[in-house]
């Protein structure tokens, strides 16, 4: 059997930098398997997907180093190739939801190791026009944390960070005015927070642990403040603490599957698709073809 090849792409600011340091062990580990087996650092977000776009059709595998921001931009590189290569994660950033997902450890050889014994599934992507999102589009509610925290607050405090900037957000509570059709079903209302999730973990909390990453559906979530903002504030701490099912028959909760939202933001608040900001006024996404990713199997059962 031919040897398969492979690419490591990674982020040189994760883990403070550390990243640098060890990716010549990474390269020595992920070459026992992999021939040739390359490394390429990016100077930018730009700059990752267009290294991804040009490598994928170059290499039977990628591997991203990085966070959840650098797996976005991995897979909109691929996305925009003709190359279908199957793709690796290995956990560098500070909440890491996509590894979660898949179960990937955050312990460096242990994630290695999912990449060799070779385990893979197919992830959906969601697609809004030429954008690909391999795991959540929010608003509302904490969702700006990911992109308002500084990045040398992330560097000394690391998750707890987003704490911090988040626990802010209690001072200035307020909904955004939205029109959500999801697969032709109209809501409209004020709400505290609407998600479009493809994965079990969201701001590192395995909040949906029934989900199906290869179902060809998403889940809509959209919590809505109907009494007060008390209310909905505990309905949504209530989600991210206990999951969607302890929420599901909240009168203010709406939880659907579907293939396709369309979402109409009546406001200026920023949304947030995988961990970097979106603005915008109308947005349609809808389930596009899956990526091959390697998964860590547990207990012989698939995710």
């Amino acid at each position: 059997m031919q040897q398969k090849s492979v690419i490591v792409i990674y982020n040189p600011n994760a883990r403070k930098g550390k990243i640098k340091e060890v990716m010549p062990y990474i390269q020595q580990r992920l070459a026992t398997k992999f021939k040739p087996c390359d490394t390429v650092q990016s100077k930018s977000a730009e700059d990752m997907i267009d290294l991804a776009r040009k490598n994928a059709e170059k290499y039977d595998c990628v591997v991203v180093a990085g966070g959840d921001g650098s797996i976005h931009n991995v897979i909109n590189g691929v996305k925009q190739s003709k190359g279908r290569p199957t793709l690796g994660f290995l956990p560098y950033g500070t909440v890491n939801d996509v590894c979660r997902t898949l179960n990937i450890p955050k312990n460096l050889d242990k994630a290695i190791d999912v990449i060799l014994r070779g385990e893979t599934v197919k992830y959906d992507i969601m697609q809004e026009g030429d954008n690909f999102m391999i795991y959540t589009f929010a608003g509302g509610m904490f969702v700006s944390t990911s992109f308002k925290t500084s990045t040398g607050l992330k560097r000394v405090l690391g998750k707890v960070a987003y704490f911090i900037t988040g626990a802010k957000q209690l001072f200035s509570m307020r909904t955004i005015p939205l029109t959500v059709e999801i697969d032709g079903e109209r809501h409209h209302g004020r709400y505290i927070m609407m998600m479009v999730l493809n994965s079990t973990s969201a701001a590192g909390f395995r909040i949906n642990k029934e989900r199906d990453i290869d179902d060809g559906l998403m889940d809509v979530i959209l919590v809505e403040k109907k009494r007060s903002y008390i209310v909905a504030l505990f309905t949504l701490l209530k989600m991210f603490l206990f999951g969607l099912n302890s929420v599901r028959k909240h009168k203010n909760v709406v939880i659907q599957k579907c293939k396709t939202v369309k979402v109409e933001n009546h406001s200026n608040e920023p949304f947030t698709q995988d961990g970097e900001q979106a603005d915008f006024l109308t947005k349609e996404i809808k389930m596009t073809s899956p990526v091959t990713v390697f998964y860590n199997v547990i207990h012989n059962k698939k995710i």
